[in-house]
């Protein structure tokens, strides 16, 4: 089986960015006590379409997005890990041919949690993860796109996990769902988040992922302004390669795009993130 410390290191691949600013979906093992992971994230993101609130395809002016994202989590004790996760963005849209363009930078949404360890055995894994994301200090101006939500939220989500072995490495699958409490007009939602984690080398894995976001209920009349502040449904797919420099330190690159949604973007996006055990 794959051992813990190599897990706890490797599943968190699946912190990549989202930028429908849905908080990074957690793991299901723990950090060590008194040991630390930080992981400094940044992507870019491009969308010329949208999906409007009926799925279907529709043209929008071009729309980009590039930030920062750094992670950090610690682990208390044997069975809690407590942990942040930030969004520092810069977003931009062109505007029609007799318009100028809109640019906006700022903090986005900042989700906090703790994960409590709920049951571990024989490369199993199961953990609940309370959160409160607080609401980008931009919500309160004018200034378009939005970088994030006006409301805060609170949640939890379940993750289970699986390590073994096979041809001569150790891998790992993970699946989380999650229920989202969202605070002000918007609407709850349900996530989930699954991810697999194979090692074609010692150093090399390679790691597709697939991310959905689902509103309890929808609008008729939803505003779309490709941010967390949206009701919106979501899937998207990820491709991402992880490269072990040492025991300690490891970077992570992929590609992510759009699969489908309602009232949300659709586009493709790079990501590239660095690692390090503290």
């Amino acid at each position: 089986m794959c051992s813990a410390r190599r897990l706890r290191f490797s599943y968190l691949a699946a912190l990549a960015a989202n930028v429908l600013a849905t908080p990074a979906y957690a793991g299901a093992w723990m950090q060590a006590p008194n040991e630390a992971l930080v992981i400094l994230s940044s992507y870019a993101y491009q969308s010329n379409q949208r999906f409007d609130n009926s799925s279907h395809r529709v043209h929008q002016p071009n729309y980009t997005q590039v930030g920062l994202n750094p992670y950090v989590e610690y682990g208390l004790r044997e069975d809690i890990t407590i942990g942040a996760n930030l969004f520092f963005i810069r977003a931009a849209q062109s505007g029609a041919p007799a318009q100028r363009g809109q640019s906006n930078f700022g903090i986005g949404d900042s989700e906090f949690f703790l994960r409590k360890k709920l049951w571990q055995k024989d490369g199993f894994a199961l953990s609940l993860q309370p959160f409160i994301k607080l609401p980008s200090p931009q919500s309160s101006t004018s200034d378009t796109p939005k970088l994030g939500s006006s409301h805060p939220d609170l949640g939890a989500s379940l993750s289970g996990g699986y390590g073994f072995s096979a041809f001569g490495q150790n891998h790992f699958i993970e699946i989380t769902p999650q229920y989202r409490y969202r605070f002000g007009p918007q609407r709850n939602q349900l996530n989930a988040a699954a991810t697999l984690g194979v090692h074609v080398t010692e150093k090399w894995m390679l790691m597709p992922q697939l991310f959905l976001t689902s509103r309890t209920s929808e609008r008729a009349n939803a505003t779309f302004t490709q941010s967390s502040a949206d009701d919106y449904d979501a899937t998207r797919a990820q491709l991402s390669a992880v490269y072990d420099l040492r025991k300690d330190v490891s970077v992570q690159f992929g590609g992510f795009t759009d699969l489908n949604g309602r009232n949300a973007g659709r586009g493709q996006g790079i990501l590239f993130a660095l690692w390090k055990r503290l």
